[in-house]
This record gives structure tokens, C-alpha cells and sequence, in this order.
């Protein structure tokens, strides 16, 4: 087991489950309380049977008449040697006992039912005003405060000031209680409550607070530490971060977090000063801490909304009990599993080495038979033009008369035998959405699969096929759309944007014997159309250099042709060998426009919060003026409300121009980071990766491309990455002696032309046959 993991004690499910608290309901252990927003109520006892806790511990669960807000377990009556449990109902709070019927057998009894002011939010216990008995403070809707005891209601006090209620808790040693209302932690002596008046006081005779801070973020969840000899302070946890304050309030520290803070738990620990709490997160971790000090760390599989610690029996002791988000409550234990290596007892025997022989000659026997066809084996057959000689993948276009657009209703028929196994058919390709699922059930069966096809323009002609069968297996065959299906022929032209090369060994093939679905004018240049778009490429054969040569305007369809080209030249050779100089630039530039493009939406992103922010800022100051009946709200507060909604507004309609560019982006680099791992592979370099990363992944372009290219170079990844160092490791990906350079387009004509005025300059020079004595030699005296 890892050291960052957890193990399950037990757990138990209840749906809408919202509130947890554990307390000692039935004698000296924990008992766990499960309130639903249902209104069902569930009791769990672990420690009744720790053997078959899985499933005895579950020993009540109620419905009760109203939806349960939160759950506290206190010593509310002393007469009584057990604790009660206090219900927050919207409308009612409610006293329960928990007794045994019989063994085994327990059963829930209402204590006190109080009817509440105003509808409920939360509430908190506390011997508020040094009393004997745990007493309820319950804050409602409206941000007034309800004190009951068991059998009495106390008062109510309204607070003027509270815009929104939030978190309370109450400090014994202060005799305060702490009220988190519209991001504002306020401090209020409970004496000075008790001396208030009950009816809703006016600016002038407003609650003497203590103290009043501004917390500046959402308050989550707040405890109260003051177990000696710890300083009595005060955790408040808000989204982004936990503040501590002494009970006095002067702050202690803050911890900012990079995640959304969700549960806090605070454990007594009596050995040292240290205030030890854990706090569970949107990312799903538990998160240890000594003070500021992060002391352990574990990894949840589910996020925890509620946290509390809980001892069983004297072995079983702080279990942490923790509630998620779907109703789980599961009480969990931390720490390791070693795996210790033990050496096996072994046994000084005689062993027979012909038995072992026969007894090894038997079960490769059975291995041999159960490797064998089985009966139940389905095979799937897609057929295809190219790769078989009948016409069974057979495509039909229907006109829309009604419409002014053409609907292209594409059919492909399947072939599945099988052994009377039912069989699942699954089938993905660009040629359109699969609305329907095929099932055979025959032992020879012919399926129609149609194809609608959108506007979109199609780059790559594979079709995959998924079998699922009923005996437990699956199958996966693939087949190539015709390009008679999908595209026409047009006039070739010269001229292009893209030019790639290709050189092979062998001689190169006419047309009619690559496609052989069409019908050519001319064996060595030809131009292809896609139905659904205006991009052309053109194909140009050269048959004395053995060259082929594709070209378009656009990078769109180049590798559909390229692949298919390749493709279909194995069918003719085992390997044609075919050959390409890499224009590298032509794939960086568009991924460092692509990582370009994101990064300038961040830089949007950090904008728009800030203005979201100031535009928070205008509405709570516009709602709190808004709440004073009796002054107006002047005209700069809505001049500023409108400038702050314009901004944002702004920044958002940007934000959402960048994204659609974005996607435009990303959508056509997907085939050419195909054509560009296609190129690699012809030159005997695999890439770890393709056009298919950009389709399924929701993590920043820059750090997926700076990644892999990094992996793929075995250089250390890096945290952060930017178009320059994307630019550079792709510049460094292969170094081979000019590998990737610019293509040298060489046209034929030019070629033989440069052939014709070699031979004439030979021509022009003729050269003497000199043999020894055919020149004569002048003697000098």
C-alpha cells in the first residue's frame, strides 16, 4: 500500500446525505449520526461487532418527517448518563434518545421539539453563558441567532448587519460566540445577547460586537481550539484559505491554498502547543497539518464534505470518519502495509521425475486445446473495394429535394458470421455519426450500417469496427473508405503552397494502378476534391526518377492522401521505401501558434478575474445599500455597478472569441501532426505520438507538447513551457545530417534540359587520340 493511501474500515450509504456527527449515544464508544436532506436518519455502530461490522453496524435508520439540515451530539440533559441528538429540521429542532429495545434491537425516541422563529441554516453547540447543560444556538435564514435549551426556548436576536448567514461556533473561554455572515467574522459576548433586545434593532441601538474582521473570501467551516496548553484561537476556513485568530482577535497565520477547500476537522492533541487540523479538498486529499506545517498527506477516491474523528473500542481508537459528496460515509484509518519478503518452509522429499513428466505432458495437453479455435469464435468481415474483389461496402447518395443542401447518406454493408453468439457492433469513423447499434444473431448475417455525414470535410478514410460479443470477447477490424465516396476528380495544378517529395527504390506506378476506382486522362498527375470542401490536391508522378509528388493549398487533406498513397503502394510492394525530406517549420509554426493562441488566453483568463472580483465588490456594495430603507442608492454606486458589468462582459466576449480560435487552431493541427508522425515513420523515426492527442485531452497545449517532445528526446520534463522551448525541441528532435531541411523541388522539365546541355558542351570539345611518335621531333645542334 502507498504511503499517501488510506484503508476502509467500514462504511455505510446514504443517499442526499448532507451531516455527520459522532458522540457517545449508546454508552462509552463513538456512535456515527447520518442526517439526509431525505430526511432519513441512519445510526452506525462499528464498535458493536468489530468482527461483522460490514454488516451489523448499521443499527437504526429512520425516516424522519422532515429534511434533515445538520446533526449535534451533546450532553444536553444532565439527569441523563448518555448523550441526546439534536436535529436541525428547516422549520423544527429536535431532541433525540437512542435506547435498546432488546438485544441487538434499539430504537429512537423524541426527547423536545421546538418550533423555530425563522427557517433554519445551522446551528452550534455550547454551554453558552456557563451553564451545566450543552445549549443549541440556531441561526437562521435571515441571520438572526435562537438560543434553546432541551425543554426551554431562551430568545432570539436579529443582527442588522447580516447580509448572508454563514459558519458559527462558540468559544467556552471567551464566553463568545463567532459568526461568519457576508465574508465577515464578528465576535459577540453572549452576555452582551442575553441584555439585548429581542426586536430588531435600528442603526442607532446596533449589537456591541467585541470585534469585527474581513475575511475577503467565502467562509466554509469554522472550529474552536482552546484545549490547554494550546493559545485559545480560532480556524476559520474559507475557499482559498484558512485564517487563525487568537479569541481575542489578533491573527495567528494564513494558509493559502492552490485548491478549493471544502471540510475541516480539528483533533485535541495534548502533548505540545501545536493546533493540529485536517482539511479535505475539491482535488479529493485529506490534508494533515501541524500549524502551518503540512505533516501528512493521503488520496481519497471520493471528495469528503464532512470530516469527524471517532474511537470505537480501546484497539480502534481516532478513526477518521469522513463524508462525501455522494452520501458515503466511510470511516477510514491511515498508514502502510509493508510487503515482507518471506522465504517459503521447504520440504526435503523425493520428487519422481517421470510423474512430473507425464503431469507436464497433460497440461500443455489442455493448454494446446483450449488455445484452439473455440466453437463460439465470431469473425467479423468489413468489406472493402480495395481489399476484396466483390462489392459489398457499397455507398449511396440520396438528393434532399425539398432542402437546398445535399444530404450525403452513406451505406456500409457488414458481414458477420458467428455461431449463433449475439454480437455488439460498434463503428467510428469521420464519415459521420453512428446513430444505431447493430446485433447479429444469425450464423451468417448481413448488417446495412448508414452513415449520416455533416457539412464537415473528411481527413482520414479509416473506419474502425468494434465487436463485443455475448461469449465475453471483442473483436476490432479495420477498412478504408473509397475515395470515389468521398471526393472527385478536378484539374491538376502546378502551383501549391505545400510541396512534399517522394523518392522510392522502385519504379514508380501509374495512376490506374494506385486508384483504381477512377478513371485517369492521364497516368501521372491527377487532382482529388473533397465533396465537402474546396481543397484540391494534386498528385504528380515521375516515372524516370521514380518520384511521386503530392501538393495542395492547404495541410487539410494532405495526409489523407499521403497515407492512402502509402497505403496502397505496400499492396503492390512489401516495403515501397519511400522517402521524404521533412519541412519541419511547416508543423512548428502552427503548434507554437497553437500554444501561442492559449497562452494569450490565460493572460484573458487572469483579467477576467480580476474583474470578477471587482464586479463581486460592486454587488455587495450595491446590496448593501440596497438593504438600508432609508437612504437611496447614489448614482456613482450604479455608474460603477454598470462600468464593472461592461468590463466583464467585455473581457468575456474576448475570452470567448480566443477559444473559438482555439479550437479552429487545434482542429486542424490534427491531421497534420498525422501527416507529420506518418513522415517520421517513413523515415524510420516513431514518434510516441499523433494527431489524436489534441482530440481527448483537457490539459494546456504547451505542457502536452513540451511533454512529449521532451520524453521523446529523453530530456527531463519541465514544468512550464513556452512557444521558444517548444520551437527548439522541435528543432532538436532529429539531428541526422540534415535530415529535416526545405524539400528541393526539382521539376522534370528541368531536369532533362539540364541532361540536353551536358551532352552538347561534350559535344563542342573533341579531344586528340596522341600516340608515342606521331609527333614530330626537332633536333637541335
Amino acid at each position: 500500500m502507498s504511503l499517501f493511501r488510506y484503508h476502509e474500515f467500514v462504511s455505510h450509504t446514504s443517499p442526499e446525505a448532507t451531516s455527520i456527527d459522532v458522540g457517545f449515544l449508546l454508552g462509552k464508544r463513538d456512535v456515527i449520526a447520518i442526517g439526509s436532506l431525505s430526511g432519513t436518519l441512519s445510526i452506525l455502530d462499528p464498535g458493536i461487532d468489530i468482527e461483522n461490522r460490514d454488516t451489523k453496524s448499521l443499527i437504526l435508520e429512520e425516516v424522519l418527517e422532515y429534511p434533515i439540515l445538520q446533526l449535534c451530539v451533546g450532553k444536553f440533559l444532565s439527569s441523563l448518563t448518555q448523550d441526546l441528538l439534536a436535529c436541525l429540521h428547516p422549520k423544527f429542532l429536535i431532541f433525540y434518545r437512542i435506547f435498546e429495545v432488546s438485544e441487538n434491537i434499539f430504537s429512537l425516541e423524541k426527547i423536545m421539539e421546538h418550533k423555530l422563529p425563522s427557517p433554519g441554516y445551522n446551528m452550534c453547540v455550547g454551554k453558552f453563558g456557563k451553564s451545566i447543560d450543552d445549549q443549541v444556538c440556531v441561526q437562521s435564514l435571515n441571520c438572526s441567532l435562537s438560543v434553546f435549551e432541551t425543554e426551554h426556548f431562551v430568545f432570539t436576536r436579529q443582527f442588522q448587519s447580516g447580509l448572508h448567514p454563514g459558519p458559527l461556533c462558540y468559544s467556552e473561554e471567551e464566553d463568545s460566540l463567532f459568526v461568519t455572515n457576508g465574508h465577515t467574522l464578528t465576535a459577540i459576548k453572549f452576555q452582551t445577547l442575553t441584555s439585548a433586545s429581542s426586536v430588531v434593532m435600528d442603526d442607532k441601538k446596533k449589537l456591541a460586537y467585541d470585534w469585527s474582521i474581513n475575511l475577503g473570501d467565502v467562509a466554509i467551516e469554522m472550529v474552536v481550539a482552546e484545549t490547554s496548553p494550546v493559545q485559545p484561537s480560532v480556524l476559520v476556513l474559507c475557499k482559498k484559505m484558512l485564517y487563525c485568530f487568537t479569541v481575542s482577535g489578533n491573527l495567528r497565520y494564513i494558509l493559502r491554498f492552490d485548491y478549493v477547500a471544502l471540510s475541516l476537522k480539528m483533533y485535541e492533541f495534548l502533548s505540545d502547543a501545536y493546533i493540529r487540523f485536517c482539511i479535505g479538498t475539491s482535488t479529493r486529499n485529506l490534508l494533515f497539518y501541524m500549524d502551518t506545517k503540512l505533516m501528512w498527506s493521503t488520496q481519497l477516491d471520493f471528495t469528503p464534505i464532512s470530516i469527524r474523528v471517532a474511537t470505537f473500542t480501546e484497539r480502534y481508537r481516532s478513526m477518521v470518519t469522513v463524508l462525501s459528496d455522494e452520501g458515503k460515509c466511510s470511516v477510514i484509518y491511515l498508514g502502510t502495509e509493508p510487503h515482507l519478503f518471506k522465504f517459503s518452509v521447504s520440504e526435503n522429499r523425493f520428487i519422481n521425475f517421470e510423474e512430473r513428466k507425464k503431469e507436464l505432458k497433460e497440461y500443455e495437453a489442455k493448454i494446446k486445446l483450449l488455445t484452439e479455435k473455440d466453437e463460439n469464435d465470431v469473425i467479423i468481415k468489413s468489406d472493402d473495394e480495395m481489399t476484396a474483389s466483390k462489392e459489398v461496402f457499397k455507398v449511396q447518395f440520396e438528393d434532399n429535394l425539398e432542402g437546398n443542401e445535399k444530404d450525403n447518406k452513406k451505406t456500409c454493408y457488414l458481414h458477420v458470421s458467428s455461431n449463433n453468439v449475439n454480437v455488439q457492433i460498434l463503428v467510428k469513423s469521420q464519415i459521420g455519426t453512428i446513430k444505431s447499434q447493430t446485433l447479429a444473431s444469425q450464423i451468417t448475417d448481413k448488417h446495412e450500417i448508414n452513415f449520416d455525414n455533416d457539412k464537415s470535410s473528411i481527413t482520414d478514410v479509416k473506419v474502425n469496427f468494434f465487436g463485443i460479443f455475448e461469449n465475453g470477447k471483442c473483436m476490432v477490424d479495420i477498412a478504408y473508405i473509397p475515395l470515389n465516396v468521398i471526393c472527385r476528380l478536378v484539374t491538376p495544378q502546378r502551383n501549391a503552397n505545400y510541396k512534399l517529395s517522394f523518392d522510392s527504390k522502385y519504379s514508380a506506378l501509374p495512376l490506374s494502378k494506385i486508384f483504381d476506382e477512377f478513371d485517369f486522362d492521364n497516368q501521372y498527375q491527377v487532382a482529388f476534391q473533397m465533396l465537402n470542401s474546396e481543397v484540391c490536391v494534386s498528385i504528380f508522378i515521375a516515372k524516370s526518377s521514380n518520384r511521386y509528388r503530392v501538393q495542395s493549398n492547404s495541410t487539410e487533406c494532405l495526409y489523407l492522401f499521403i497515407s492512402e498513397l502509402n497505403r496502397r503502394l505496400f499492396l503492390h510492394y512489401d516495403d515501397p521505401h519511400l522517402r521524404c525530406a521533412i519541412p519541419l517549420e511547416m508543423f512548428t509554426d502552427d503548434i507554437c501558434r497553437l500554444v501561442s493562441k492559449e497562452t494569450e488566453i490565460n493572460k484573458v483568463r487572469k483579467k477576467l478575474e480580476k474583474h470578477t472580483l471587482q464586479f463581486r465588490h460592486s454587488q455587495m456594495l450595491f446590496l448593501t445599500k440596497l438593504k438600508n430603507d432609508r437612504e437611496e442608492v447614489e448614482s456613482h454606486i450604479h455608474l460603477y455597478l454598470d462600468y464593472c458589468y461592461k468590463q466583464l462582459q467585455s473581457e468575456l466576449d474576448v475570452l470567448i472569441k480566443l477559444d473559438n480560435e482555439r479550437k479552429e487552431l487545434a482542429n486542424g493541427l490534427v491531421p497534420l501532426l498525422n501527416l507529420f508522425s506518418l513522415l517520421m515513420k517513413m523515415n524510420g523515426v516513431d514518434l510516441i505520438f499523433d494527431g489524436s492527442i489534441l482530440e481527448s485531452s483537457n490539459q494546456d497545449f504547451s505542457l502536452l507538447f513540451g511533454t512529449l517532445l521532451s520524453t521523446q528526446k529523453g530530456l527531463p520534463v519541465q514544468e512550464v513551457y513556452d512557444s521558444q522551448m517548444i520551437r527548439k525541441l522541435m528543432d532538436s528532435l532529429y539531428n541526422s545530417e540534415g535530415f529535416l531541411t526545405e524539400i528541393a523541388e526539382e521539376e522534370e522539365d528541368e531536369i532533362e534540359e539540364e541532361k540536353e546541355d551536358n551532352l552538347k558542351i561534350e559535344e563542342q570539345f573533341e579531344f586528340s587520340n596522341l600516340q608515342s611518335g606521331s609527333m614530330k621531333v626537332a633536333q637541335i645542334e
